[in-house]
């Protein structure tokens, strides 16, 4: 009875597959089969981490080669502690801030690149 089961369902996930692709007698496919991916259209991001931290925060960034970036860190009323802006080179990569000279609370970084804006908050304990 098992073995029943399985052949009807290897029939009905071969079917379904071959129905979904409207495999031809000429064995062409109907819909466009997808052999690789495209790295032009790699989506940026960045995270922040330890969070809480001691001083030492680090931002892991990827996504952003040849782009010009901005980091910015302020504290809850706006003035900033940090910033700097250069071309990221790297399609990945780490940077260290250390705000080890700042007093303990809440911050702000704000990443900007092309196309790209983001807010994260930041704990120094």
């Amino acid at each position: 009875m098992k073995k029943v089961i399985l052949l009807i369902s290897a029939w009905l996930i071969c079917f379904y597959g071959v129905a979904q692709n409207r495999l031809f007698e000429n064995g062409t496919l109907d819909k466009p089969f997808v052999s690789g991916f495209n790295t032009q259209n790699i989506v940026p991001e960045a995270s922040l981490y330890p969070n809480p931290s001691t001083g030492k925060v680090f931002i892991s960034l990827s996504g952003f080669k040849g782009k010009r970036m901005q980091l910015r860190v302020t504290n809850v009323i706006g003035n900033v502690v940090f910033q700097e802006t250069y071309y990221e080179t790297e399609d990945q990569t780490i940077k260290a801030l250390n705000l080890s000279n700042v007093n303990k609370g809440l911050y702000y970084v704000k990443i900007e690149a092309e196309k790209y804006n983001e807010i994260r908050k930041v704990y120094l304990i």
